[in-house]
């Protein structure tokens, strides 16, 4: 990618297939992954988790989070932190900076699903990737109810 203007200079995807032949392709792996495939961004994901906050005044970056748990129950599932050494005192900052899971979660959480949801619609996160390629994923229409909420906070669950 250009950095400058961010057009797309080359592009690889693999396993590797002949783009014009592909009414002989019937394995699913033969996709143009670059641009259909779907992932999730993991903690990267926890800078819109944070710029939600700030957005929508509800946090500083001196904000403090207290007796944060190591885990929490999500209906059948278990978030936890991934450093079992993190400190339960944190500010918004420090969150980010330590990569803490359960702050996210309680930062989106004072943010609500609703202004959650349209912060990230708001910022392109959750729109259709317009691209000159016309084999792109179909962004999927996301509910955000209070475990999605949750883990899309830290990145998961949200493609």
């Amino acid at each position: 990618m250009d950095v400058n203007t961010g057009e797309i200079i080359s592009l690889v995807s693999l396993p590797d297939f002949n783009p014009n032949q592909r009414a002989n392709i019937t394995d699913v792996k033969y996709i143009n992954r670059a641009t259909k495939g779907v992932y999730e961004l993991g903690s990267v994901f926890k800078t819109f988790t944070l710029a939600a906050g700030f957005h929508e005044g509800v946090i500083e970056p001196n904000t403090e989070f207290k007796d944060l748990e190591k885990s929490i129950e999500c209906g059948k599932n278990t978030i936890r932190e991934y450093d079992k050494k993190i400190p339960s005192n944190l500010t918004a900052e420090q969150i980010l900076m330590r990569s803490g899971n359960i702050g996210s979660v309680r930062i989106a959480q004072k943010v609500g699903p609703k202004k959650f949801k349209s912060f990230l619609e708001k910022v392109g996160v959750l729109s259709q990737m317009e691209f000159d390629i016309e084999e792109v994923a179909i962004q999927e229409n996301f509910n955000f109810g209070k475990c999605r909420l949750a883990t899309a906070s830290f990145g998961h669950g949200v493609t």
